[in-house]
């Protein structure tokens, strides 16, 4: 597997949580796409898989991609950056 190491997204505490449940909705509502919003919220595709979640402890948002292949990967992060765009996040460098 070819995988993202863990990301922390800073980002204001009453936040946090807003954001991970528009997250839960959208993707969702893609073919082929399953979502489990244990502890946050996992995207499974036929690439892989991205997490995004919000650990109670910290005003942080953690987010993980993991696929078989090099260009899944890619897809994937394209996929998670665009979640958070439409949450009114500017994203990262997810590497």
């Amino acid at each position: 597997w070819v995988n993202r190491r863990e990301l922390l997204l800073e980002g204001a505490e009453g936040r946090k949580f807003r954001v991970i449940g528009g997250v839960k909705v959208r993707p969702g509502k893609m073919d082929g796409i399953g979502v489990n919003d244990i502890g946050g919220v996992r995207v499974d595709t036929q690439d892989g898989g991205w997490l995004l979640r919000a650990p109670n402890t910290r005003a942080v948002r953690v987010a993980r991609c993991e696929s078989s292949t090099a260009d899944g990967l890619e897809r994937l992060k394209d996929q998670l950056r665009q979640q958070l765009v439409e949450s009114g996040i500017e994203p990262p460098d997810l590497g």
